[in-house]
């Protein structure tokens, strides 16, 4: 249960450095991977076979650099910063449709 149930803090964590995740296939990974766009089969590894197939897909400079690049992306949507913006974002999507959308542009007193 634990191992399903794992939140995606160690990804995000890798993530914010650059550098390109493998592991098992715990929902929370792949939940996070598939926000963006990073490569499923890379999360995936349940047996010898597949940590070694996923080693051999990322050997390539080429190819990690492009996993950096969605890593980066991962680690942008994943920071607290970007929770506060889409949170402020929802709220004021639901001021507006309770009517209360000019009242968050009126000028301060």
């Amino acid at each position: 249960m634990a191992i399903h149930n794992r939140p995606p803090t160690r990804m995000h964590w890798w993530f914010s450095h650059g550098i390109p995740v493998i592991g098992y296939p715990m929902a929370a990974y792949l939940d996070a991977a598939r926000r963006v766009g990073y490569p499923l089969e890379l999360l995936n590894l349940t047996s010898a076979e597949h940590i070694e197939s996923a080693l051999l897909q990322i050997a390539s400079q080429e190819v990690r650099g492009c996993l950096r690049q969605a890593a980066a992306h991962g680690a942008l949507v994943s920071s607290p910063w970007y929770s506060g913006v889409q949170l402020l974002a929802a709220v004021c999507t639901v001021a507006k449709r309770c009517g209360h959308g000019k009242a968050w542009n009126a000028p301060a007193r």
